[in-house]
């Protein structure tokens, strides 16, 4: 973002050929270290438009089609998992109601095996609430596929990040595990006015504050990296230049592109020199329609602990630290991060993911995690009866 008022985008062609590679890895080194945020364009994903205009057919199906009591059985609160369907109006980011229904998918797996309560982070992992087959038949099938061509993606996308940040082949390894979750959500962020009367919160969610203009509050994603498809034309997806002007930059939409940042993962592995960038978005302008965002995220090994890298080169160390001193200050509502390598309680990456999760979807954590959901809203200054 320095100097400008877009974000970069990055040409995968270009890693095709030997004498262009070098300079895609340059452009995806500046984009990961100074900005965070980018497009990238040609993945090399088979089908690519016939598999996100596949995708994009089915999120209109899930949330205009099917009825409403039919999304209720597949309703988060029935899922110990945090996976399945999101009312309007019943997630809080920065400690404000969003303007949002979802519904939150994963690879598919089996419930976790849970030997000592203390273990009960690992719940973040589980099979999927999914629709009913015989309204939605397509749904499942084109949903997996999706995922799995997506994190067939992330994986080689992965190999490029380490290229640019020129550390050692296997860095990233010992991060992840053969068959790897990773998290999905399909989002339908309506026009206030037609979200206004229909708005149900939700008893844990009353007295949390309201702004008609907040889609979704400002945030950074905890996972490694996110892979998002805009899949309307609507210029709600806003960043933050926190190293510049301070001001919030429109991400619009580029055809058959998809929109990458920097999670607090890799932030976090990478000491800094990766970004993690605090966005947002914007209730759609009223006569606009129903804006569609579908977000995957590359997780790592929930059992893993986050240790940072070793081997980052002095010199994008020494670009981290210049960086850092230009902060014009960030627009964020609290979040929970890994301890460091020193700290006491170093706990696994999964416990921070779990206590985000009780943070965000407060009548999921009342049900399933009573103590532990209490326990996470005094630290975050809320104090429940």
């Amino acid at each position: 973002m320095p100097g400008t008022k877009s974000l970069p985008v990055i040409d995968l062609n270009l890693a095709l050929s030997e004498d262009t590679k070098p300079k895609l890895v340059e452009d995806l080194r500046r984009a990961l270290t100074e900005v965070g945020f980018f497009y990238v364009i040609n993945p090399p994903i088979e089908n690519f438009p016939q598999l996100i205009n596949g995708v994009k057919g089915q999120a209109f199906k899930f949330f205009h089609d099917l009825p409403a009591d039919e999304k209720d059985k597949i309703e988060m609160i029935n899922s110990k998992h945090f996976l399945g369907y999101t009312r309007l109006g019943n997630e809080v980011t920065s400690n404000k109601v969003d303007i949002r229904e979802q519904i939150d998918l994963a690879t598919e797996l089996p419930a976790p095996k849970i030997v000592s309560h203390d273990e009960i982070w690992k719940n973040i992992e589980g099979p999927n609430l999914w629709p009913n087959q015989e309204l939605l038949p397509d749904f499942r099938p084109t949903i997996e596929n999706y995922l799995e061509k997506v994190y067939q993606f992330s994986q080689w996308f992965s190999e490029l990040v380490r290229e640019a940040l020129q550390l050692p082949e296997g860095a990233f390894s010992k991060y992840f595990k053969p068959r790897q979750q990773c998290k999905m959500k399909l989002i339908k962020y309506p026009e206030y006015k037609d979200a206004e009367s229909r708005l149900d919160l939700l008893p844990e969610n009353e007295g949390v504050p309201l702004d008609e203009t907040q889609g979704c509050g400002p945030h950074r994603d905890s996972d490694f990296l996110t892979y998002l498809f805009q899949a309307t034309a609507h210029e709600a997806l806003q960043v933050q230049d926190i190293y510049h002007s301070g001001e919030w930059i429109t991400v619009p939409p580029i055809e058959n592109s998809l929109v990458v940042n920097v999670g607090q993962t890799l932030e976090y592995l990478t000491k800094g020199v990766c970004h993690a960038t605090i966005h947002r978005v914007i209730t759609p302008r009223n006569g606009s329609g129903d804006r569609l965002s579908i977000p995957v995220f590359q997780t790592i090994d929930v059992n893993c602990y986050k240790s940072q890298l070793k081997d980052i080169p002095q010199e994008l160390l020494d670009l981290r630290d210049k960086r850092d001193k230009e902060i014009k200050g960030e627009a964020i509502g609290y979040q929970f991060s890994v301890a460091d390598d020193t700290s006491e309680d170093v706990r696994p990456v999964g416990w921070t993911v779990f206590q985000n999760r009780l943070k965000s979807h407060r009548n999921v954590a009342a049900k399933w995690y009573p103590k532990e959901y209490k326990d996470t809203m005094k630290q975050i200054g809320v104090f429940l009866a």
